[in-house]
């Protein structure tokens, strides 16, 4: 029995060893993506923020979106699933803008027992006519930033698209990785 105690003891201790050696932070909070795009984000509610670490689903290249219907349906049921339709994989650097113009208008698709709902957004890309094409994306994707102040940086909660109006990517830099002694000097580079 005292062995089997120890055994389980020992384990214990090595497991809370592991993972407290196995976190890595600096002292800003979390290491940041590689790329830092930044721009004005416009919320619904009127509020307007300069934004820096921009990413929609935790990505930054490669964000699905999916192919919106030529028209919106009355009723707002979407015969076909988007998931098994076109998918754009789009990367933020080739964005000049996101809109959300209807957050409230949301298209069902309904298979069996499965609801899945997803909202309308327009994406400005950044090419010499700044094409915009019409997209559907689940609402509960999230938006992660962080508000740029006077003070740093400031960890924005993820928002969700029904909440944004306007995303507007101004650039983006290249971050050097990181180590504990660059922290305190973000070394960057801007495109």
């Amino acid at each position: 029995m005292k062995k089997c105690m120890m055994l389980i003891i020992t384990a214990c201790l090595i497991l809370v060893l592991a993972n407290w050696t196995a976190q890595d932070t600096t002292i800003s909070g979390d290491k940041k993506q590689r790329v830092n795009f930044y721009g004005i984000l416009e919320t619904h509610e009127g509020n307007t923020y300069k934004v820096e670490n921009i990413s929609i689903g935790m990505k930054y290249k490669q964000i699905h979106f999916f192919e919106a219907p030529n028209e919106t349906p009355k009723d707002l049921i979407l015969t076909k699933d988007p998931r098994k339709g076109f998918i754009s994989k789009i990367d933020l650097s080739e964005v000049l803008g996101i809109q959300v113009p209807r957050p409230n208008l949301k298209l069902v698709f309904k298979k069996g027992n499965t609801k899945k709902e997803y909202v309308e957004v327009v994406i400005t890309f950044k090419d010499k006519d700044k094409t915009q094409r019409r997209y559907l994306i689940e609402p509960r994707t999230k938006i992660e930033c962080d508000e740029t102040t006077q003070a740093g940086p400031i960890e924005m909660e993820s928002l969700s698209f029904v909440a944004l109006k306007r995303l507007t990517i101004k650039g983006y830099s290249y971050r050097e990785p990181q180590t504990d002694q660059d922290d305190k000097n973000d070394k960057t580079q801007h495109v």
